[in-house]
């Protein structure tokens, strides 16, 4: 609560009052609402500003309801009402004024919504007005509104005068007080005519400037006149453009967005993500939406959206050869109080290194593990290992093993299964790849000795689109195993066993054998023997069952009491150890009718540790009886096997 030099002022914010707050203004009389037409009559003026966030009101010094002491101490009596938890209450406010400056012989106020002038009573004539006249007319008594009335003088004319009752029918008001009279009336009259209407597409802006001029003047008789005019001033309609600056976080792989230059009456109340809304209460939840206050009277917001968000529109870009993360933003705002909506959009771009992933090998005594830590875009890539994709399927049925989760995947490859290829010693590879008729590979395992070997495991990443390759894993470790077997795609037994359980039982490593006591180790040391041969030799045995072929064969472990013997006849402690190769029977294309043995895949190895007599070693399932033929289709290996099955 202020007093001014003219008029008292009380501002309320807002935030207090509510949407209806009013005033009441009181005396030793009685209670008086200020309404619209009751305030521009009686002296009141009451305006909301939104913008401010202020409920304002003003009251001239000569306001009816005004307590007056000689025109020098004025007293003002409101009551503010206002609703709180839908209970209406009334809040006193109270002020006593002494203006400042003394008063003009005239004083003229033009006020928002009405228009005062107050006049010493010593000036009341014309100016046109003879001096002896003007001394005949002064009054020697106390005056009251009964002694006076008025006569408008409208477009030069000088109308008929009208008692004071007559004029407040038709809108004036007068007041005498203590040395001065004073008239108001409110704008609107038959004299006035009023038009400030606007149509506005986007978000526009208008200043509005409450001013208040105060003129001294002069007339021809040489007495001053005080003007006092208010006026609000309204700019036209001017463009604002709202402030959007793309400040987004690569690091953070996060859109940040800052909507700012807002004004005070403009909030923002839903946000639309590549077309689909979010109310403000569900955008808060699921993202990062930040109000931003500045000096100027003007606010924004930051909203942050993560890249990996399911909203997002991520796609691979390949002229950029970068991951881009694309969303269409509109921000929905409405003008304050009327809620009128208004809305601004803005697209935006980020593009990120779509490189293929990093994956990590490890050696392993078993095999080779491969590594992928995992990034939002990696599903552009896919992992293949050779031209076959990596799928759980394929997992199963080459024997890898594969674990997933949302940080990592982890792919196991065990020594031996498909993929690997093998060195045995320096610039001497151990693998030999070719295709067969039907494009499938297989892989011979050659030249192992007992001195150890390198495995290599390549993984490559493709485009799943193209399939082109993107990058190369190549992993290649050595192993140094002392028992193994391996059961190749072209028929081929390797078997590396450890012996040292026996060879306190007087077991010669070297002169072990095979059924066919001609089939020797390739290499041997003081504790392990390796053989190497094929599936249909050596003496092995097969047993078909409905759904694999078995190839067996057994290693012998002649004793130091038997190494001048010549026959296995009559060796009662010879021992024995049993090496299997089992092969899925839709997986041969060629059963020893050819000389190529030719799998889809390897086989399964096994190696049992058992002792065995040594009369009547033969399958007890199988029995092999060779049948020399004459002619043969060329390239056949020279015998048909005939297979008895008991």
């Amino acid at each position: 609560m202020e007093c001014r030099d003219r008029y008292f002022m009380i501002a309320i914010n807002l935030s207090f009052t509510g949407d209806d707050p009013q005033f009441e203004a009181t005396d030793e009389m009685g209670v008086y609402p200020i309404t619209k037409t009751y305030g521009a009559q009686h002296g009141y003026s009451v305006n909301i500003f939104p913008a401010r966030g202020i409920f304002e009101l003003r009251a001239s010094y000569f306001s009816s309801h005004t307590y007056n002491k000689k025109d020098e101490v004025f007293g003002f009596n409101f009551n503010l009402i206002v609703s709180h938890g839908g209970q209406w209450k009334a809040h006193p406010l109270n002020k006593t004024c002494t203006p400042a400056l003394s008063w003009a012989p005239k004083e003229i106020t033009c006020e928002v919504n009405y228009m005062e002038v107050s006049l010493k009573r010593e000036v009341t004539c014309p100016s046109e007005m003879q001096q002896a006249d003007r001394n005949g007319f002064r009054l020697n008594y106390p005056l009251t509104t009964e002694d006076l009335h008025m006569v408008l003088h409208t477009y030069g004319a000088k109308l008929k005068p009208m008692s004071l009752s007559d004029a407040f029918r038709q809108g004036y008001v007068f007041h005498v007080t203590y040395e001065r009279l004073v008239l108001r009336t409110a704008y609107g009259q038959v004299d006035s005519v009023a038009t400030e209407s606007l149509v506005s597409d986007g978000l526009k802006e208008f200043y509005i400037f409450n001013l208040y001029v105060e003129q001294i003047l002069l007339d021809e008789d040489q007495i001053d006149a005080r003007l006092g005019l208010f006026r609000t001033l309204v700019t036209p309609l001017l463009p604002r453009p709202l402030l959007c600056v793309n400040e987004t976080l690569f690091e953070e792989r996060t859109f940040l967005v800052y909507l700012g230059d807002i004004p005070e009456d403009v909030a923002l109340v839903a946000v639309s993500l590549n077309g689909r809304e979010f109310s403000l209460q569900e955008i808060m939840i699921d993202f990062t939406v930040t109000a931003v206050a500045h000096t100027n009277n003007t606010h924004g917001y930051t909203l942050k959206v993560p890249f990996d968000h399911p909203v997002v529109i991520q796609q691979f870009s390949k002229h950029d050869n970068a991951m881009k993360y694309t969303v269409t933003i509109q921000f929905t705002l409405h003008v304050l109080p009327e809620k009128e909506p208004i809305y601004h959009q803005t697209a935006i771009v980020a593009l990120m290194d779509a490189s293929p992933p990093e994956v990590d090998a490890f050696c392993s005594d078993s095999g080779i593990r491969f590594t992928l830590e995992h990034r939002p875009f990696d599903h552009l890539w896919q992992i293949t290992i050779g031209s076959d994709l990596l799928s759980s399927e394929l997992a199963t049925r080459h024997g890898y093993i594969v674990t997933n989760d949302s940080q990592r995947l982890q792919l196991d490859v065990p020594l031996f299964t498909t993929g690997y290829k093998y060195n045995v010693r320096k610039g001497d590879p151990a693998n030999i790849i070719r295709l067969n008729k039907d494009h499938r590979r297989r892989v011979v395992l050659q030249n192992v000795t007992l001195k150890g070997f390198s495995g290599t495991f390549e993984v490559l990443l493709r485009d799943p689109e193209a399939s082109e390759v993107h990058r190369s894993i190549t992993k290649t470790c050595p192993f140094s195993l002392s028992q193994y077997i391996s059961c190749s795609t072209n028929g081929t037994m390797t078997v590396m066993v450890d012996l040292s359980p026996n060879i306190q039982n007087g077991v010669i490593p070297a002169r072990t054998h095979l059924l066919d006591r001609n089939c020797r180790p390739k290499d041997s040391d003081r504790t392990t023997v390796l053989f190497s041969f094929p599936l249909n030799s050596c003496g092995t045995t097969v047993k078909v069952g409905k759904e694999a072929v078995t190839y067996q064969n057994e290693i012998f472990l002649p004793s130091e009491s038997h190494k001048g013997g010549n026959s296995l006849e009559g060796s009662h402690d010879l021992q024995s150890v049993t090496i299997q190769c089992t092969y899925p029977l839709d997986g041969l294309h060629r059963f020893f009718w050819t000389y190529m043995f030719d799998s889809d895949t390897t086989g399964v190895g096994r190696i049992v540790y058992a002792k065995q007599p040594s009369h009547g070693m033969q399958s007890p399932n199988v029995r092999l009886r060779l049948k020399v033929c004459k002619e043969l289709p060329k390239g056949s290996l020279g015998v048909v096997p005939v297979i008895e099955m008991y």
